[in-house]
């Protein structure tokens, strides 16, 4: 009749065989509640204590897994005490999730209440009785560790919240303390919370799963003599400043005295008159200042990485670049600037920044379809241990899905302009602008030219970069996740470089164009002329560049993405029309309706890409982070330098690799 399953997720009630959730359970016991207060007010006596615990118990099971009450939204895989969180296929299970946001709130209220009895010793009922057995320094002492233990609790329970291993240690350690200190004030029920607090975090202990940075408590240990000391003499320095109006006179004694009271929020041997009755709750507070930004380096997370991938791990990246680097972006993963993930059998990888808390990955994973599963659930254990944000910029379609079972959320951001070779043609009237643009310039004697990057000379890449920095007219590189940082970087050896020269043969503008590995297609990777070229020289190098592609076998151009472009061309709801009218009145910065209606010009089909957040919530926060990588957004540091100097071979990795 009943059944009780265990279960590694949790255990499963089974009655009459069926199973029986716990929202069920709850309201069974909220509908138990509710009889026995009936059966109160007609004179059965239940205890009070019993029934209002039983309607607690049983509202909270009810609300906690309220999604259990609809099949199609139940999740029968995972349980939690805390509010019902969905376990995902690709996404590690956390062990009492609820944990971190709950106790680091009790804890920091813990330690808000110690500040408060300890600045403010009468709103406790049990000063009296402390006061009287307490010697003055005796008294002294325990305010004096009272204070620092409540602020470094409240400081510690928002780090708590935020999962850090290290918070948890020393949350652990705290609460442990605070104990005996509270017993001393006789304060009892503070002892009993302090010690119950840190029994719960020593049961959920798992939940805290970012990494401390190992030399976090050497830089601790460096800082606070430093930092302590700096505190002292301006503390010192501001009661000196003040001698002319505080009685009694300033002897040595009374000074050290002083300082060391204000500083721990005390009432010291001297009074501050009219004009410096700030100096006291001044010190105070720069004081716990200091306190906390000496014992910050405590919850440093375990540091990403920030220096640019060896050379061994680009290597590795190139050559599953060259074999599963299919998608148009794959091959702008072997900038510089990027770092590496690779999977555990290291048969796929990911490159990736971080920037404002965010891991950002570009475009999708590289490697076999049955690799990236794998990848991806490991890119959530790598980001949880260092404190991160996961965020994808570039997606497809087909990856934006695997993140769906992650639990990620993808948001629409834009189109990929991809220009079918076959079906390209200059002729008809469509298409008459641009015909008229290239008949132009070929009556100009310009022509076109298409190179291998690695039979090119380094003179004659020093031309294509010199073209470059006369476009940007000093502005520095934009792209992060759509376009190479340097031309001819690593790996380009095989990649194209479409030049257009004038009558003498001098090179005055370039597209550069990488390969998609295993099928014949090509994506754009920059695009540069000369300023005081003829308009049209663009329109010309990609139309007779695709003509040239097309004669070398290449069936698929990827062109430019267009922010937005599915909304600027064709919006379909009212969200959409005002978009398009915010994007408006940003043309002149971004200039994106431009470029919609330009790469219009050659009728290429739209191919979605879109941004992967953990979160609605966490949207903003990654959006901010992608458009600084992308150099969309002023930044005060970069990284490393890119770019390589004019003049300098291409590297090939093929022979410099063995």
């Amino acid at each position: 009749m009943i059944r009780i399953e265990r279960h590694e997720k949790g255990p499963r009630l089974y009655v009459a065989g069926r199973r029986l959730h716990e929202c069920h359970a709850g309201l069974v016991m909220l509908a138990l509640a509710l009889v026995m207060r009936a059966a109160h007010l007609h004179g059965f006596r239940a205890p009070t204590g019993v029934v209002a615990g039983m309607a607690a118990l049983g509202a909270w099971m009810t609300i906690k897994d309220a999604r259990d009450f609809i099949p199609r939204w139940r999740d029968t895989a995972s349980w939690s005490m805390g509010l019902h969180r969905r376990e995902f296929e690709l996404r590690p299970s956390r062990r009492a999730g609820w944990a971190p946001g709950a106790i680091g709130a009790l804890v920091a209220l813990a330690g808000l209440a110690n500040i408060i009895l300890a600045v403010r010793p009468e709103f406790s009922t049990r000063s009296g009785a402390v006061n009287t057995l307490m010697s003055e320094s005796v008294r002294a002492s325990v305010h004096a560790a009272a204070l620092p233990l409540g602020l470094l609790l409240v400081v510690t329970g928002t780090y708590l919240a935020r999962r850090r291993r290290g918070a948890w240690l020393l949350a652990l350690v705290l609460l442990i303390i605070t104990g005996p200190i509270a017993i001393v004030r006789r304060d009892f029920d503070g002892a009993v919370i302090a010690w119950s607090l840190a029994l719960t975090l020593g049961v959920t202990g798992n939940a805290f799963s970012v990494r401390r940075d190992p030399h976090a408590l050497r830089a601790a240990v460096t800082r606070i003599p430093i930092i302590g000391g700096l505190a002292i003499a301006i503390s010192m320095a501001a009661v000196l400043a003040a001698h002319r109006r505080v009685t009694p006179g300033i002897t040595g004694s009374r000074l050290v005295r002083e300082t060391f009271d204000l500083m721990t929020f005390q009432n010291g041997p001297l009074h501050f008159g009219t004009g410096v009755g700030w100096v006291p709750l001044g010190i105070g507070l720069m004081s716990a200042a200091a306190f906390i930004a000496a014992v910050a380096p405590l919850w440093r997370p375990l540091a990403h990485p920030r220096q640019p991938a060896p050379d061994s791990a680009r290597a590795r990246a190139h050559r599953l670049v060259t074999r599963y680097g299919d998608d148009s972006l794959s091959f702008f993963k072997l900038r510089q600037d990027l770092h590496y993930l690779f999977s555990v059998d290291r048969r796929a990888f990911l490159g990736y920044r971080v920037s404002r808390g965010v891991l950002v990955v570009s475009g999708d994973p590289v490697g076999p379809p049955d690799a990236i599963g794998e990848l991806v659930k490991e890119l959530f254990g790598f980001a949880e241990e260092h404190g991160l944000r996961v965020a994808v910029v570039g997606a497809s379609a087909t990856l934006a899905d695997i993140y769906r079972k992650a639990g990620m959320r993808a948001i629409y951001i834009g189109d990929e302009a991809i220009v079918d070779t076959a079906g390209f043609s200059l002729e008809g009237r469509p298409i008459r602008k641009v015909r008229q643009a290239v008949a132009r310039i070929e009556r100009a004697g310009y022509r076109l030219e298409v190179s291998r990057m690695g039979d090119l000379s380094p003179f004659e890449i020093g031309d294509l970069d010199r073209i470059s920095d006369r476009w940007r007219n000093g502005a520095p590189e934009r792209g992060f996740s759509m376009t190479v940082d340097e031309l001819g970087g690593y790996g380009q050896a095989d990649s194209h470089a479409l030049i257009a020269r004038d009558a003498d043969g001098h090179a005055q503008g370039f597209l550069h164009m990488v390969p998609c590995a295993g099928r014949p297609a090509m994506s754009l990777s920059l695009m540069r002329r000369d300023p005081t070229t003829p308009n049209g020289l663009v329109e010309f190098m990609i139309a007779r560049g695709i003509d040239a592609l097309r004669e070398r076998g290449i069936e698929e151009i990827s062109l430019n993405f267009v922010t937005f472009g599915r909304m600027l061309s064709a919006p379909e709801t009212p969200l959409h029309r005002i978009i398009r009218r915010v994007l408006a009145i940003t043309e002149r910065w971004f200039q994106i309706t431009r470029l919609q209606q330009f790469n219009a010009k050659f009728f290429p089909r739209w191919t979605p890409r879109y941004m992967i957040v953990e979160s609605w919530l966490s949207a903003p926060q990654a959006a901010l982070a992608i458009m600084g990588l992308e150099g969309q957004l002023p930044t005060l540091t970069r990284s490393h330098p890119v770019g390589r100097p004019a003049g300098l071979p291409v590297h090939n990795p093929q022979t410099d690799v063995a």
